[in-house]
């Protein structure tokens, strides 16, 4: 019975320890391309047009299956919905159906009573 216990200690132990090693994942992110309010389109801090997009994804292996985010200004009526559109447009088009317009997000502790802003 003793040997059960042993085994069965030695096996939780060995379950509970995790891995030892593994492989780094260079980069997990997905893909993120910014509009600003002025309508320029940016992918990895570029400049860009819509159409180039398409050439970055292929020349970084981008799949059609990854979910592509756009970041936009966080102020509505800064936001340039006609690039927008057709930006999304373009990448449906070409087989990116997988987008998701995103923001800055932003942290907000209460210390002491006070809201203080902690930047992003």
């Amino acid at each position: 019975m003793t040997h059960i216990v042993s085994l069965f200690l030695l096996a939780l132990f060995l379950l509970s320890a995790g891995c030892i090693t593994s492989t780094p994942v260079a980069d997990s992110r997905e893909p993120e391309i910014q509009v600003t309010s002025s309508g320029e389109i940016l992918f990895e801090e570029q400049t860009t047009t819509q159409e180039n997009i398409l050439s970055f994804f292929k020349e970084r292996q981008i799949t059609r299956d990854q979910t592509i985010f756009i970041l936009v200004p966080s102020d509505p009526s800064e936001r340039n919905t006609q690039v927008m559109r057709s930006l999304v447009a373009t990448l449906k088009r070409a087989g990116y159906g997988r987008t998701v317009f995103t923001t800055h997000r932003k942290a907000v502790s209460n210390l002491k009573g006070e809201n203080t802003k902690v930047p992003h």
